[in-house]
């Protein structure tokens, strides 16, 4: 009589396989759904460091709130490249300087501010007025450290660049940002150190970028 011969038949891992990939997936999704508000707030709190370092942050403002503080420099980008220069140049004043670094800095805002408002093509004796900006910012780095006209070539360099923001094509519909860099210009008190004038001059080249800003437009 004939032996009959039986195999086993081998399951398949297949099963298995599927199984535990389903239980890696669910395992990840309920581990990325813990971890979520954890980064959510992680991001939110290093949000809220750069804005209370770059003075954005106003007392009382939270880490939820800090992403809508800082929001604009990022997107304050315009589409002409010399206002652009001078915004980024402007941007970072935190820095603090000696007197050398500070006559250096206001001389190089000043350089870019022409070169800013020369891109726009203002119109009348715009010029004549871009010229006298130019000579002012070579006079700052040209004469001596201890020289107290700093302050005064400052000022008439800053009363000078307001007026050719007074002939820009758009001068009309920025009219509120002129005002504010001629008021800006005007706390510059010409009998004082430039460097004991550094947040005036910091706070004329803000108000100067505000008006670029909106004179160029958006990029």
């Amino acid at each position: 009589m004939a032996e009959i011969r039986v195999e086993r038949k081998r399951r398949s891992l297949l099963p298995y396989l599927l199984a535990l990939l389903v239980l890696v997936a669910l395992l990840w999704w309920f581990l990325s759904r813990d971890a979520a508000p954890e980064t959510a707030a992680a991001a939110a709190a290093d949000t809220a460091a750069v804005a209370a370092a770059a003075g954005t942050l106003t007392p009382g403002a939270t880490a939820d709130s800090a992403a809508g503080a800082v929001a604009p420099a990022a997107g304050a980008a315009t589409a002409n490249s010399a206002v652009n220069d001078f915004i980024a140049f402007v941007e970072p004043s935190t820095v603090e300087r000696n007197e050398d670094e500070q006559h250096r800095y206001t001389a190089d805002g000043l350089r870019r501010l022409a070169a800013a408002l020369e891109s726009l093509k203002p119109g009348g004796a715009a010029g004549a007025q871009l010229a006298l900006v130019r000579q002012k910012a070579d006079s700052l780095q040209t004469t001596a450290a201890a020289d107290d006209r700093h302050t005064e070539m400052a000022r008439a360099a800053f009363d000078a660049a307001d007026e050719v923001m007074a002939a820009l094509p758009n001068a009309r519909a920025i009219s509120s940002q002129v005002d504010a860099a001629r008021r800006a210009a005007r706390e510059v008190n010409p009998g004082e150190h430039l460097l004991e004038q550094r947040s005036q001059v910091q706070a004329y080249f803000d108000a100067a970028t505000a008006a670029l800003r909106a004179a160029a437009g958006p990029a």
